[in-house]
This record gives C-alpha cells, structure tokens and sequence, in this order.
C-alpha cells in the first residue's frame, strides 16, 4: 500500500502524495516485496502509515543518492517533501537528466 499519511488520514492533499507513492514504488522495484514488512494485514498497515510516524525502511544496498532520494520521498510532512520539479534536478536522476530534463521539467510546471 503506497498511501500518503495525509490520504490515509482523509486530510487535504495533492500532488505531494504521489511522491510518497512514488518513493514506496522504488523501494518496491529494489527489493521485490513491499516497503511495509513489518506490517501484514490492510487495517493495521493504514494504521501504521496514518499514526506510527515511521516511514518505510529504505535499503541498505541503494546507493548514498539513491537513500537521499528517498528520504526526499518519504517525508510525513507533505510540506517537506519534494515536488516532482525538484526531484527531477536530484543527483540521483543524473544519469537520465542531460537527456530528458527539458522534456520532464516542461511537464511540471
């Protein structure tokens, strides 16, 4: 389950959430299972994001951009996170930027 704690709490929202989910896809694609482990069944998980005040655990093996990205990710605060346009400048992405950064960026705004 990739929900924000705002969503899950029925609090206002916005494009910030996706980037919550997007941080659980990525830990997703790393590891083949969820960014939940500790938690195994639906009411305790929508618990746990909404009230637990933890976040995903990001792995160890990901590299020192790819963690700090993460974290960028998966802020509780929608407010401290990072909007889609300041993640696309993130180091993590350089590899993918040079070529496709004027695309992205336009599409952001």
């Amino acid at each position: 389950m990739f929900m924000a704690p705002e969503v899950v709490r029925g609090e206002e929202q916005g494009f910030r959430a996706d980037i919550w989910a997007l941080g659980c896809t990525i830990i997703e694609m790393a590891t083949g299972g969820s960014p939940w482990t500790n938690v195994n069944n639906s009411a305790s998980l929508l618990y746990h994001i909404a009230f637990s005040g933890l976040t995903p655990e990001i792995p160890n093996f990901l590299s020192s951009q790819g963690k700090e990205f993460l974290n960028k990710c998966l802020r509780r605060d929608q407010k401290q996170r990072c909007s889609a346009k300041e993640l696309l400048k993130h180091r993590f992405l350089d590899l993918y930027n040079e070529e496709y950064q004027d695309e992205f960026s336009n599409k952001c705004d």
